[in-house]
């Protein structure tokens, strides 16, 4: 039933994530705007993901998720009013604090029952699986998403989206309410550090180009194309077939082979494809690259959540370890949004960003070998 949830939940972001940093540019709010938008999100991601773990412990995870579907809900009621607003550092804040508490109480409980529940030795084929369930309900969500924002408005197009949010509280009903202990402390900070140093590291990297791949991109995307959102919704679902060709394969290959040379060839290919965005943006070669995308990223996220899972099943209290994973994620979100901030040139700057932080999977080692 949390599969269901995941992939109606999946559906309904699928209409409307890429087209928030877009929403936020027709009101007229500026890029640096758009990135302190992403700071206040990302940073309430990781308050609330503490919160997340203590009612977890006191209401049951079920609960948890059923309230995350009233959090959605209200975001989106608030999204559909925005316009409503004055150009401010208010609203912005507000949205993203909706929206962090929303990321926190889902993903946060998703994350502690999928490495708790998962198969030890099929997790990547585990990973993988739920990454195509989720790619294919993501296929026609942006173009379906485009479509409705350029002939209905925005406010349609949210509607739209908070019908599947709606859709997605009925399977967990039928989820058992699961409670597990947990308690955050900075002790567990340091053994997080001490024992998971490179794999931190990588937290920090990934999330520097996800960054890049999740909001700027879309941007620049629906700026390269004079302002048209369809070519947005295109790229978004040739970046989504892409990604499905190649992830039952990825996922099978990362239980049988060591998951790091899937995460070196991945880390290359994706800093080459960035370098390349500098040189080659005709229309044509930005399909091209939007397509490659899905196959490298791919390469670099589906073995790294393996290994992410497997590592928290490992610990004695998973919570903990998957709160200081998110601190990790934030740290490198941190960075990214400093630097932009004063970037003068915010694309190419992003651009050569995110290369150089995914040659980090090119060198890093995340386990030990086995024999």
């Amino acid at each position: 039933m949390l599969y269901v949830n995941q992939v109606l939940r999946t559906a309904g972001f699928s209409f409307i994530s890429l087209f928030i940093p877009i929403y936020l540019l027709t009101l007229g709010y500026s890029l640096n705007f758009i990135f302190l938008y992403t700071l206040f999100y990302y940073i309430f991601v990781f308050v609330f993901s503490i919160v997340a773990v203590y009612m977890g412990n006191k209401i049951g995870y079920r609960r948890l998720f059923i309230l995350n579907i009233f959090v959605v809900i209200f975001w989106m009621f608030y999204l559909s009013v925005l316009k409503d607003f004055p150009l401010s550092i208010y609203p912005i804040f507000f949205m993203g604090l909706l929206g962090g508490i929303e990321g926190a109480f889902f993903w946060t409980p998703f994350n502690i029952l999928f490495a708790k529940f998962g198969n030890e030795g099929r997790r990547g084929s585990q990973v993988g699986f739920l990454s195509i369930f989720n790619q294919l309900s993501s296929i026609i969500g942006p173009v379906i998403g485009a479509y409705l924002a350029v002939t209905s408005g925005f406010s349609e197009l949210i509607y739209f989206a908070t019908f599947f949010f709606f859709l997605s509280l009925l399977p967990l009903f039928f989820l058992e309410n699961i409670k597990l202990k947990t308690t955050v402390s900075l002790t567990g900070l340091k053994k997080f550090y001490t024992f998971h140093k490179s794999f931190a590291y990588g937290n920090v990297f990934q999330n520097i180009f996800g960054e890049v791949q999740g909001i700027i991109w879309p941007i620049f995307i629906y700026l390269m194309f004079n302002n048209n959102l369809l070519h947005v919704g295109y790229i978004g679902s040739i970046i989504a077939v892409g990604t499905i060709v190649f992830t039952a394969i990825v996922g099978k290959l990362s239980d049988r082979i060591d998951k790091h040379i899937l995460i070196k060839i991945g880390g290359l290919a994706f800093a080459l494809l960035w370098v390349l965005v500098l040189f080659f943006q005709q229309p044509i070669y930005l399909y091209i690259i939007s397509a490659l995308f899905g196959f490298a990223s791919l390469m670099i996220a589906l073995p790294f959540s393996t290994i992410t899972y497997s590592k928290a099943a490992k610990e004695e209290d998973i919570g903990e370890f998957i709160v200081w994973t998110e601190a990790a994620s934030l740290v490198g979100r941190l960075i990214f949004i400093a630097i932009i901030l004063i970037a003068p040139n915010k694309f190419s700057a992003s651009f050569i960003i995110a290369s150089l932080s995914c040659l980090y999977f090119a060198i890093a080692r995340f386990e030990k070998k086995t024999k």
